[in-house]
């Protein structure tokens, strides 16, 4: 999928920011990471193309020296290093500080359920405090209505995916 999207790049020029989920089992082997240093050191970028490269929260937690060097090596070349589907574990978020994100998508739930205090009808701060303390941005994902947009702007989340900002298009 890589080889793909440079080609496409290659040939169409997009405008458009384009992501990469790259799976844990292409994370884990070392050989993978060495393949993409050397398509990266190749690949010429494209007037202000936006490029994310991105791992599951999973695969975060569990191949974490493999992904705070693919992350470090992604932002060596210009583009953007995130986690996708992040809960903050029962063991904390101190892995962050080795792998440094640009940004974390959470599910939109997930964000409101530790965002807004349902007792008090109030913002809990300490979760965005933690991740914007790292320099982290936060997107919410499964944005499917506009009143889920309108509370999450409340909370401070100023970032948003979802079929209600867009719809998903696959590339040719």
């Amino acid at each position: 999928m890589i080889e793909k999207v440079f080609k496409h790049i290659k040939e169409h020029n997009p405008l458009t920011p384009l992501a990469l989920n790259l799976s844990a089992d292409f994370v884990k082997k070392y050989e993978n990471i060495q393949w993409l240093r050397e398509e990266l050191e190749s690949f010429r970028r494209h007037n202000d193309l936006i490029l994310w490269f991105e791992v599951s929260n999973t695969t975060a937690l569990y191949q974490l020296e493999a992904v705070s060097t693919i992350s470090a090596m992604v932002k060596m070349f210009g583009y953007h290093f995130g986690i996708d589907h992040f809960t903050i574990p029962e063991a904390g978020a101190h892995y962050l500080q080795a792998i440094r994100p640009d940004y974390v998508k959470a599910n939109n739930a997930y964000l409101q359920d530790m965002m807004f205090d349902q007792e008090t009808g109030k913002s809990r701060e300490s979760f965005n405090n933690v991740i914007r303390s790292l320099g982290i941005s936060i997107i919410a994902i499964n944005i499917e209505e506009a009143e889920d947009v309108e509370r999450l702007k409340l909370l401070g989340i100023e970032q948003f995916q979802g079929s209600h900002i867009a719809p998903v298009v696959l590339l040719q």
